[in-house]
Order: C-alpha cells, then structure tokens, then sequence
C-alpha cells in the first residue's frame, strides 16, 4: 500500500489587530491523503484532513513557521490515528 497526500490549501491570515499592527495569525493547512493499493494502483480510501494553528509574539507559538510545524504535526497524529483505526477495523 503507498500511503499518498498532497496539501489542499494552506492560509495564513491575521485575527486581531491592534492599532495599525497585526497582533495574532491563524495558519490553517488542510491535506488530502489516500491510501493505494501496490497491486492495481486503486484507491482504498481517501480523506480531508485539515487543522488550524495561532501564533503571535506573546504566545509560546510565534511564528508562521512554528504554526506550519505545529499543525503538521497535529495532521500527523490524526493521520496515524486514522490508519491506525482502519488497520485495524
């Protein structure tokens, strides 16, 4: 089986703003992933997954890249989460 995904969209937009100075960013990715089979290149299955992360200077996340990091990381775990379930299911 080759596990497959490719990222969908990906945004990175300001939440609050104070003054003329944007304070916090939300960056939110979102993946298709699909599961083929070696043997006929079908499909097994496919699923959107997405997750949203928020960074400014006052939180412990602070920048763009943390976020990106941050939410692949959180994708990850849905995802092992999600063969996980169906391997054994």
């Amino acid at each position: 089986m080759i596990l497959q995904g490719k990222i969908t969209h990906y945004f990175n937009e300001p939440l609050s703003e104070v003054a003329i100075a944007v304070e916090e960013y939300r960056v939110r990715m979102d993946i298709l992933v699909s599961l083929i089979s070696v043997k006929d290149g079908k499909t097994i299955w496919e699923e959107s997954l997405g997750e949203i992360t928020s960074y400014s200077s006052m939180e412990m996340i602070q920048t763009e890249d943390e976020a990106v990091r941050e939410s692949g990381k959180k994708i990850g775990q849905k995802l092992i989460e999600l063969v996980n379930s169906i391997v054994e299911g």
